[in-house]
This record gives C-alpha cells, structure tokens and sequence, in this order.
C-alpha cells in the first residue's frame, strides 16, 4: 500500500508540474494575442500585416506623424494594441524600401510607399 501511495505521489507531482507548465503557455500566448488583431480567440485570422497598417494610417494622416500617433491611430482604425518596439524596426525597413520618410521625428508615406507608385 505504501508503495502505492508513493508512485501516486510522483504521478501526482508530474502532473502538477505539467499543469503549471501548460498555464505559463496559455499566459504567454494569451499575451501575444493582444498585439494582432483578430486575437480575441474569435478565430478570426489577422488580415493586415503591422506594415500594411502603418501605411494605412500614413496614408489616412496626410502630414508626417509620430510613432505614438501611429499606435494611437492603429488602436482606433483596426483595434489593434501594437507596441512601439514593434513599430520602429518595421518603420526602419519601411524606410530602407523607400516605403517612408523621416521628417525630423515623425514619418510620413514615401514615393514607394503610396499605392499609385506600385
């Protein structure tokens, strides 16, 4: 009976312990959901990429804006929460594709970058 108890024991402990592993998962994926859109767990695929968001919102802007403008624009146009870190590494390789311009420190769309230049 001891012997029993004990192998219960150590199951018991293997499974706890999965458990806490399977909730740290469902925290982390529950924390990237909040940067697509569609990650309501609706089911819903995201249909626009950060970049196609951001000139978008460039587009829509008319005049050279600023990183918060663009989250702030995106939150409200698409609802979706994207953080600045995202945002600056995509705005650079935008950049270096001739898609924006830097214009002190804000960003407007570059010839590349309106659909009538593609």
């Amino acid at each position: 009976m001891l012997a029993r108890i004990a192998t219960l024991s150590g199951e018991r402990a293997t499974l706890v312990a999965r458990v806490d592993e399977i909730a740290r998962a469902i925290e982390v994926e529950t924390a990237l959901l909040r940067y697509f859109p569609g990650g309501d767990a609706d089911g819903t695929p995201r249909t626009r990429t950060i970049r196609a968001m951001l000139k978008e919102v460039l587009a829509e802007a008319g005049s050279p804006i600023g990183i918060r403008q663009m989250i702030d624009a995106m939150q409200a146009r698409f609802g979706a929460t994207v953080a600045r870190t995202s945002i600056s590494p995509i705005l650079r390789k935008m950049l270096g594709r001739g898609e924006v311009e830097h214009v002190g420190d804000k960003w407007q769309l570059g010839q590349a970058g309106h659909p009538e230049a593609s």
